[in-house]
């Protein structure tokens, strides 16, 4: 693994559009959600993250069979069913209408800012990837190596360590210790 950071202004508007469209799908999400008692799931994958679907607690939003089955590889998320009881069809069209007209439609799209850090998540997929942010440098441990017009420095991993323990301790964090 090698260690970068990049301090560039694409980069930091790339990675606040993509903080922002994250916040955006959770407070939708959990919106959504809320209108059926449960918590929202959402899909993360090396491109961008999605509602996924409703966990609940306890019982179910209407009729059970109403929804498809939560399990441990969909983190519990529940979504209405296609094909429901011939006595449940009218609940179930009322559910659809509502889960259509409401579900959040967003996604928090990650390529911009990977393209602004001169990275591709097709390299990514293979070469693992963590970023985080802090005072205005984003920093970077990846396999891959960022395309040079991108302007990363290479840094050494005691650096990224620190600057990471730093983050965790909630230094230089807006709202931490607050």
């Amino acid at each position: 693994m090698s260690y970068w950071k990049f301090t560039s202004a694409e980069a930091l508007a790339a990675w606040d559009e993509m903080e922002r469209q994250e916040a955006e799908l959770k407070s939708q999400g959990e919106a959504f959600a809320a209108l059926f008692g449960g918590k929202p799931i959402y899909q993360k994958t090396m491109c961008d993250w999605r509602f996924y679907g409703v966990l609940f607690f306890g019982r179910a939003y209407g009729h059970e069979d109403l929804w498809t089955k939560g399990t441990s590889k969909n983190g519990g998320a529940r979504q209405p069913r296609v094909k429901v009881p011939a006595s449940l069809k009218r609940e179930s069209e009322a559910l659809w209408q509502l889960w259509n007209a409401q579900r959040p439609h967003i996604t928090a799209d990650r390529e911009a800012f990977y393209e602004s850090i001169g990275l591709d998540w097709g390299n990514l997929m293979f070469s693992g990837f963590n970023a985080f942010r802090r005072d205005g440098v984003i920093y970077v441990e990846t396999g891959a190596t960022p395309k040079q017009e991108a302007g990363g420095v290479e840094i050494l991993g005691s650096v990224y360590a620190a600057a990471q323990r730093a983050v965790k301790a909630g230094e230089n964090v807006p709202g931490a210790g607050s």
